[in-house]
């Protein structure tokens, strides 16, 4: 692994991309090292981040100017901070007080799709506008992608779940959910127990075919699930529920928790990673106003967001109308 830690400054060490690891890092030398227990203290002298990891590289850096070695692996969490630090990692090395480490930030299965998709985007950029991009840009522009999508392709991120409901025909969905995608079954009145399956129809339609629906008497099992499209937050049981409703289980759009770091869980499938580069690229080339052709270079990264998700650009769309 080659990495520079201190940017390149004084000690010349090698360092660690920020797109990979940008504030995962402790630096100091070791006080003492037990070679039959592993345990480890050191008095941290320098740091970067201050998150709790389970997992931790330690690297030699035996003279200014050449590659760090790894020398080991812990296998004790710690939390970042300067000062005594106790890890214990493998046992039979030949650490001694005094030699100068890095303790490094390991993810425990190597990077992952959001560190791959960050990497890229940022090599990407790289080659766009000669400049380095911080994950701390490109992770918040990774969120807007995730929203982006959402807003675009609402059944892209489908969590199953259990919804209460209430007594009456009217119900509405959990608060962070955009809408419903599918009602599947009941679920009884304890959530626990799978009843039989739940049709889904238009209210129009529902309307149409038994005007007074909403006024049947309660039914704790639900045969029909109403939904308007001109209501996505709304939908509504038949048979109305009685005084004690009951739960269906229910496949819903909701918006995925938001990715906080490098090695953040991405929470789509692999066909939109193409999706998630190319907006990044675009959404990041587009603050940049100081670049040379920045904003053309964004239109394009955009609309190729646009196509990897299927959807046309309005400008396709005026050029298909002008075809017709």
């Amino acid at each position: 692994m080659t990495v520079l830690l201190d940017g390149g400054g004084s000690l010349g060490l090698p360092v660690i991309p920020s797109f990979v690891a940008p504030e995962d890092w402790m630096a100091g030398t070791v006080t003492s090292y037990s070679s039959t227990t592993g345990v480890l203290v050191a008095n941290i002298i320098t740091v970067e981040g201050s998150e709790t990891y389970d997992t931790w590289n330690i690297y030699r850096a035996p003279t200014p100017g050449t590659s760090m070695i790894l020398v080991g692996t812990s296998v004790t969490s710690c939390t970042i901070g300067t000062g005594a630090k106790t890890i214990t990692i493998d046992v039979g090395l030949d650490l001694v007080a005094g030699e100068l480490i890095y303790i490094v930030y390991a993810s425990q299965v190597g990077m992952n799709k959001t560190g791959m998709i960050l990497t890229i985007a940022s090599d990407q950029l790289a080659d766009q506008t000669g400049q380095t991009w911080d994950v701390a840009v490109l992770v918040p522009y990774l969120n807007l992608f995730l929203l982006e999508v959402m807003n675009l392709k609402p059944d892209a991120y489908v969590p199953t779940q259990n919804i209460t409901l209430v007594q009456g025909p009217s119900q509405a969905l959990p608060v962070n959910a955009i809408s419903l995608v599918d009602a599947v079954c009941n679920m009884g009145v304890s959530g626990a127990t799978r009843g039989t399956p739940i049709q889904g129809v238009l209210k129009d339609s529902l309307d149409d075919l038994v005007p007074d629906w909403m006024t049947w008497t309660g039914d704790a099992v639900v045969q029909f699930v109403a939904t308007d499209p001109r209501n996505p937050k709304k939908f509504w049981t038949f048979p109305p529920q009685p005084a004690s409703p009951a739960k269906i289980e229910c496949v819903l759009s909701i918006p995925p928790t938001p990715i906080t770091s490098s090695d953040g869980t991405f929470p789509f499938d692999d066909s939109y990673i193409p999706a998630a580069v190319d907006y990044i690229v675009g959404r990041a080339l587009a603050e940049e106003t100081s670049i040379p052709n920045a904003m053309a270079k964004s239109t394009l990264f955009m609309n190729k967001f646009m196509q990897d998700l299927g959807l046309k650009t309005n400008q396709e769309k005026q050029d298909t109308d002008k075809g017709k």
